[in-house]
């Protein structure tokens, strides 16, 4: 099999309690999920993490971050650890399975977990849209080589194996360990001993492996409610979504699509919304079928506006307002029409016309006295008080004790902040001078200081008496 990256990725799922119905304070828990990457393993952890009643999710996830000796990750990073057997696409049909082994030495229920393991297999295989498929491999004795908990270094072994082991962490009920490597891709599962397990309760094996062997299949977490790949254990759920068939079948088609769903209902968003004339609002389509799919289809609809002279619609869903009134917004698709939205169309705040500075901070950061660098931060606001972004601005700083004197432009932010830096400050006492402010749309009142500053006390190195500020 041929494998593009080499890389190691577990998903710990700490599927513990259902959310759905109460939240985090009402007597249960929350199931937040946390990924991160362990720094230089190339080590990707996917984890599902219990917040218990009354907990921090921040603690928590650094907790969980903790305990597996990793950090946040990345989009990108995370972009490379998707995990899909090739056998499956390679044209051979004859190897078209992943063996998974099972090892029930530690087995809570006296052995009657693995039916529940190979029932969870048989779930996935009987998806006729997908060709993936997990087989039965049969007992093995060692601890899966993947895990983390187990003993020794992890490696591939080329075998998937399901094991019951004691894992440290309180809140972890299960880890699924996978990844790809240039001999091939491996997947191996865990559940925690210190756990009452059940079947056709909770914690159900069933649908913990339902879960867990999603992963093994390649999938991730979905925000569709009800989806046995969803983020969060809802209590025992031992059959596949509509949009589970629908990730398996992306993955690993099998020629045979899966049965399309019947639109019944167009929901447009925003509900009721307001623009002033020459503004716009984009809406947008979801289409919800009666397999329990949703869909945007924003741009398969048609848009109306009920009237044109207060704002139009294209054909993407985004209206412009024309005139001061309402319109309703609507979308149809065939028969099938949606329940109109209220877009109202109103005179738009006044705007300002004068751009003021109404202040300049001077803060001395860092070195042993405290007093190292020295920071000059100036506010602009327009003559309604209203923040201005994008203002071009420049300082005149002095160090009136010495002579010194340092300039600098830059621009402000959105909250009508700049900043500017002078690194290894000279000892004195500062002032700032505002010596121009450009601002589109916006005239200047020349309101310039001096603003007076803060003393530095202390000597140490120092950059001069003259030069340039570091905007920022």
């Amino acid at each position: 099999m041929k494998r593009l990256i080499s890389i190691l990725a577990v998903t710990a799922a700490l599927l513990l309690a259902a959310i759905a119905a109460s939240p985090v304070g009402a007597g249960r828990s929350e199931v937040i999920g946390v990924t991160a990457i362990v720094p230089g393993k190339d080590l990707v952890v996917h984890i599902l993490a219990l917040v218990p009643p009354g907990s921090s999710r921040s603690e928590v996830t650094n907790r969980v971050l903790a305990e597996q000796g990793a950090r946040a990750i990345t989009k990108a990073e995370y972009s490379l650890t998707g995990l899909v057997w090739d056998q499956f696409g390679d044209g051979n049909p004859g190897n078209d399975f992943v063996t998974q082994y099972y090892n029930g030495a530690d087995d809570p229920t006296s052995g009657n977990a693995l039916a529940e393991l190979l029932a969870s297999q048989n779930t996935w295989n009987a998806v006729a849209s997908s060709n993936f498929h997990l087989s039965d491999g049969g007992p093995t004795d060692p601890c899966p080589s993947l895990v983390k908990e187990c003993k020794g270094r992890q490696y591939y072994d080329g075998n998937n194996d399901v094991s019951w082991i004691k894992i440290r962490d309180a809140n972890t009920l299960g880890v699924t360990w996978y990844g790809n490597s240039s001999s091939g891709a491996e997947a191996d599962m865990a559940l925690n001993t210190n756990f009452t397990w059940n079947i056709g309760s909770d914690y159900d094996i069933q649908t913990v492996s339902l879960h867990e062997n999603g992963h093994v299949a390649g999938l991730g977490h979905t925000d569709v409610g009800g989806a046995i790949m969803e983020a969060v254990y809802a209590g025992v759920t031992q059959d596949l979504h509509a949009d589970d068939i629908l990730g398996i079948s992306e993955l690993y088609p099998s020629g045979t699509p899966p049965e399309p769903g019947v639109l019944e209902t167009i929901e447009v968003t925003p509900a009721d919304s307001s623009v002033t004339v020459g503004g716009t609002q984009q809406y947008t389509a979801t289409g919800h079928y009666d397999n329990g799919t949703n869909a945007d289809i924003t741009d398969s609809v048609t848009w109306a506006s009920s009237n044109t002279a207060v704002a139009t619609i294209d054909a993407a869903g985004l209206a412009t307002g024309v005139a001061l009134g309402s319109t309703s917004i609507s979308a149809s698709h065939g028969e099938i029409g949606s329940t109109a939205v209220t877009l109202s169309v109103e005179e738009g705040p006044p705007a300002g016309s004068v751009a003021t500075v109404t202040g300049v901070d001077h803060r001395f950061s860092g070195g042993g006295s405290g007093d190292k660098d020295l920071r000059i931060t100036v506010h602009v606001a327009d003559d309604l008080g209203s923040p201005v972004e994008g203002a071009s601005v420049t300082v005149w700083l002095t160090n009136d004790t010495s002579g010194g004197a340092w300039t600098g432009t830059a621009s402000t932010n959105a909250d009508g902040s700049v900043s500017f830096h002078l690194r290894n400050a000279p000892a004195g006492c500062y002032s700032t001078e505002v010596t121009n402010v450009t601002a589109a749309g916006l005239t200047w009142d020349e309101y310039s200081g001096p603003f007076a500053g803060e003393c530095k006390l202390s000597t140490g190195k120092n950059n001069g008496n003259s030069g340039s500020l570091v905007s920022g």
